[in-house]
């Protein structure tokens, strides 16, 4: 059982609960020995029919999520398993606000914000992809941005259902058929299927629906419910982003476009094919490739007094309810 006060593993000393999740509670902590703030994500394995192969799959998540040193991606520091079993994985504690936060915030971010925005977060991804792992909940309240001298910055959440390809696997990345793992708004067609057979693609088109609505406040696709929204996502075209924001230059409207194909074999097929994409369409409208991808969120209001830590939302259960947000800024 975690509660503040107890020492994990002899080194980390709990403090407080920051968030509670479908999959468990992440909790602030402090290295004994370093006096370093950390995040503890533990999970809540009760009621699971096979406790064992979910930890064994956490940990070995973790394990492979800890070998992605990036500075768009969250750390990873240690894991392990609490003397109930629970497994657990210790992060970095951020700063900063979630993507969700500021758009809820702020309604939709600018044009050249949003764009650096997301190719750091393809640049992030990048080096995700590289090391064999599929995200597949990219959402905004996963993308966290962390404050700095500078302005802001983002760093990639919460892999707790990420899939991990190992290198010497050839083709895509699979899951259990028929069963959705992820958050409806953000799937791209085939997850919404259930497919068994994914790969990497599904990220790229969850950064198409982040740009969609970082840049108009709303999403793709408007529904009442669970079952007309997946219908939607595997079967209907979504809102063009032009109709929304009229007045967006349609080199970025391109962009937003493919991204959401929903043959995958169409989209982008690299997080570095779809940053260049983002980068030349920043270009086109006289932006620095590098202003675009080095400074994509600098302080245009002031930042919420609280600060905000990684993990206050811990995954997304296996079938969240729909969130509708049609209006511009709705929560």
């Amino acid at each position: 059982m975690i509660a503040p006060g107890i020492v994990i593993a002899h080194r980390y000393r709990v403090q407080s609960l920051l968030g509670r999740g479908g999959m468990g509670t992440v909790w602030a902590a402090e290295h004994l020995t370093l006096g370093v703030q950390v995040a503890i994500k533990v999970v809540d394995l009760r009621g699971d029919d096979d406790a064992d192969v979910a930890a064994a799959r956490f940990l070995r998540e973790a394990r492979v999520s800890a070998r992605v040193k990036h500075r768009y991606v969250i750390e990873i520091l240690d894991f392990g398993r609490l003397d109930d079993g629970a497994p657990y994985m210790v992060m970095e504690r951020l700063d900063g606000e979630s993507l969700g936060d500021r758009i809820r915030r702020q309604g939709t971010l600018p044009l050249e914000e949003a764009l650096g925005l997301m190719a750091q977060v393809l640049t992030g991804l990048r080096a995700v992809h590289e090391q064999g792992v599929v995200h597949r909940d990219l959402t905004p309240e996963n993308v966290f941005l962390v404050r700095d001298s500078e302005g802001a910055y983002p760093k990639l959440l919460d892999f707790g259902i990420s899939r991990v390809l190992e290198r010497s696997e050839r083709g895509p990345v699979t899951t259990v058929a028929g069963r959705l793992i992820g958050t409806p708004e953000y799937m791209a067609p085939e997850q919404a299927r259930g497919s068994g057979d994914l790969d990497h693609r599904v990220d790229l088109y969850a950064v198409g629906v982040l740009l969609y609505e970082a840049l108009t406040g709303a999403l793709p696709f408007e529904a009442e419910g669970f079952g007309e929204l997946l219908g939607h996502v595997m079967f209907e075209e979504p809102i063009p982003i032009e109709r929304r924001r009229p007045d967006l230059p349609p080199a970025v409207c391109a962009v937003v476009r493919k991204a959401l194909t929903k043959r995958r074999e169409e989209r982008y097929q690299s997080a570095r094919e779809m940053r260049e994409a983002l980068l030349a369409a920043a270009e086109a409208l006289g932006m620095s490739p590098a202003q675009a991808a080095r400074e994509p969120a600098r302080t245009r209001s002031a930042p919420p007094p609280s600060a905000c830590v990684e993990g206050t939302a811990v995954g997304a259960p296996s079938f969240p309810p729909p969130v509708p947000r049609a209006a511009a800024g709705a929560p």
